[in-house]
């Protein structure tokens, strides 16, 4: 159609539309949640916008609990929300079981909100292949503003100080942990606005006879005795992790 007539109240041309040639960038302009951290490829994700919480309970203290929330989220209208009774140790965990990824240099990343002080979040992935099980993970403390890494042996190792981080409804923290299965190794943790080499790391790796699978897991432990919550929203896994 010809432009340029009064009918059509436009007088001249338009101006040249630029597409971005970047994909990934195009997806974050259409609303996905992958917005932060875009390396490697997407093969699972929960934006918990279902009316189904698809979380398995990692065996939580009782009267703790996870359940679908709407008083906090990053993405949409609503989260995952932790939550924590008033005993010293109480912990709320959540676990996913997921196939085996043909890669084995695997990233898993988190938004969280509102930690409570006085407790940690556990962030862990586990991948057993018939023989071996191997896992990695980190804790993070708000009080000590200590990030911890599971080491060899199954337990954990301060190893970053990330500073005070402001805590705000509807303003998240965001981490990534990639891990290298096939070597045995950390790669590295992208946490708020940093990244860490953690390359010289290795992964908790015992013997195992269960079958092939992968598990995800999230915790928040009390380290007082008082009740504690967390948020947890844009739960995002890839796999060919540069």
């Amino acid at each position: 159609m010809t432009r340029g007539y009064p009918d059509y109240g436009i007088d001249e041309e338009f101006g040249k539309l630029l597409m971005p040639t970047d994909i990934a960038e195009l997806a974050a302009r259409l609303g996905s949640i992958h917005t932060w951290d875009r390396r490697g490829d997407i093969v699972a994700y929960d934006d918990f916008e279902e009316p189904v919480l698809k979380w398995t309970d990692g065996f939580s203290s009782p009267l703790c609990y996870a359940a679908l929330d709407t008083t906090n989220a990053l993405s949409g209208s609503q989260s995952m929300l932790l939550h924590t009774r008033g005993n010293l140790n109480d912990y709320s965990a959540v676990l996913k079981a997921y196939n085996v990824l043909k890669s084995r240099r695997i990233g898993i990343e988190w938004a969280f909100g509102n930690l409570a002080g006085n407790r940690y979040l556990q962030l862990v992935i586990q991948r057993y292949d018939g023989v071996r099980h191997k896992e990695g993970g980190l804790r993070y403390n708000p009080s000590t503003e200590k990030i911890s890494l599971m080491n060899t042996g199954g337990t954990y190792d301060e190893i970053i100080d990330t500073g005070p981080i402001a805590i705000h409804y509807f303003m998240f923290v965001k981490a990534k942990l990639v891990v290298d299965f096939n070597t045995g190794k950390y790669v590295r943790l992208c946490f708020t606005n940093s990244e860490h080499d953690l390359s010289s790391y290795g992964l908790h790796d015992t013997g195992s006879p269960l079958g092939e699978m992968m598990y995800f897991n999230a915790r928040l432990h009390n380290l007082v005795a008082t009740e504690g919550n967390v948020w947890l929203d844009d739960f995002i896994v890839t796999q060919r992790e540069p």
